[in-house]
């Protein structure tokens, strides 16, 4: 494993190590923010993942795709933590969802196919689904335009040079597919491979960027020695030589031993 792979699975690591502090906390009542934040940070990690194993098999194009997903979401959870929406967001994507799967049920073509399997809806999904129809603010509530939150953000440049720039992959082109063409006739080395590094990089740099928000919400209070790992994993990613594996390994010795990444102290401004 080269520098670049082990810096990659060194962050992948490190927020799986954050995901176990919470437990099973999923399934419990009330923490819809916690809920929605974990499960965020999870798909952003294993995409993360995944990116990396894409580009050294060369599937940059599919890589694309997933950084394209990943920066979206990375967007959406700053704004939802800016707005405090996650209350009106889950309930939001629960009524799309419902009425989704009613709509697949409808369909004529798939009735009685056994392979098409149907989810059923409980009392309280459907009296959840009733309560929402009549909440106001999730009549009113929209997905936000990535674009003006990166604006907002000043990181305009995210999105003109990321999500911009990934979304090629996503919508059809007319050149679609010439990398998979040349490596299935045999011809790889024919195949531009200098998306490879600035791919891999962008994704580990979100990463970063969305496991410092996570750690930044005041509801949590991280070990100091994580907020110094997290900003190592920024310099390193941004390109500067910093040397952050004794950090790394310090971290994952506290998740080993069971000492814990939360903090009983303030949590570091």
């Amino acid at each position: 494993m080269n520098s670049e792979e082990t810096l990659t699975q060194d962050i992948v690591n490190t927020g799986k190590s954050m995901l176990w502090e919470f437990g099973n906390q999923l399934d419990c009542p009330g923490k819809v923010k916690l809920k929605t934040s974990l499960l965020f940070l999870a798909r952003t990690i294993r995409q993360l993942d995944a990116i990396g194993k894409l580009a050294n098999a060369r599937f940059v194009s599919d890589g694309c795709i997933l950084f394209r997903s990943m920066l979206e979401r990375y967007f959406l959870f700053v704004h939802l933590c800016k707005m405090h929406e996650f209350e009106v967001f889950d309930d939001w994507c629960f009524k799309s969802q419902y009425v989704q799967l009613n709509a697949i049920k409808s369909i004529r073509e798939f009735s009685g196919k056994p392979q098409i399997r149907q989810r059923r809806f409980s009392s309280e999904d459907k009296a959840r689904y009733r309560r929402v129809c009549a909440d106001e603010l999730v009549k009113q509530w929209r997905r936000p335009d990535i674009e003006s939150i990166a604006r907002d953000l000043k990181m305009k440049f995210l999105y003109d040079a990321g999500y911009d720039w990934s979304s090629a992959y996503v919508h059809p082109v007319s050149t679609d597919g010439t990398v998979d063409y040349l490596h299935l006739m045999g011809r790889a080395e024919e195949a531009d491979a200098n998306d490879i590094p600035t791919l891999v990089g962008n994704a580990r740099l979100i990463s970063v960027l969305h496991i410092r928000h996570f750690m930044n919400e005041p509801e949590y209070n991280w070990r100091h020695i994580l907020y110094d790992l997290i900003d190592a994993f920024a310099e390193t990613a941004g390109g500067q030589d910093c040397d952050y594996q004794g950090m790394s390994q310090a971290v994952q010795q506290l998740h080993r031993s069971g000492s814990g990444l939360l903090s009983k102290t303030p949590a570091r401004t």
